[in-house]
């Protein structure tokens, strides 16, 4: 399974990614800013992608969460943030499978990997 991550706290993202490989998911790409994100899903469609609301730029995780879902639907897409009440229908409503509110724990996101892949 293809995973991309895509956070602007770098350290949150490498440590995700590295527990991810720790668990047997060993093609696992991070990208910190949503412009890089959506040339990335569009050019390698990846199966799952972990995609943060929050990104500090003019672009937020939902405007790349729109545009992937009307290029690539396929890709499976769990949306994550710190404000739940603002942002989870919205994120549902666009296309996203699930939806994440931060903190999180790493049995949560292996859980709808998991999922994911059945």
């Amino acid at each position: 399974m293809k995973i991309l991550i895509v956070d602007d706290e770098d350290e949150l993202s490498r440590m995700l990614k590295r527990y991810l490989k720790t668990k047997g998911f060993s093609d696992v790409i991070t990208i910190n800013t949503p412009e890089a994100a959506i040339q990335y899903i569009e050019l390698n469609k990846p199966d799952f992608v972990f995609l943060d609301i929050n990104l500090n730029t003019k672009l937020n995780g939902i405007d790349v969460l729109k545009q992937v879902h009307r290029t690539t639907p396929e890709t499976l897409i769990c949306m994550v943030s710190a404000y739940r009440d603002e942002h989870e229908q919205q994120s549902l409503s666009e296309g996203a499978k699930w939806f994440l509110r931060k903190p999180t724990t790493l049995d949560d996101l292996l859980a709808i990997l998991k999922s994911a892949g059945q």
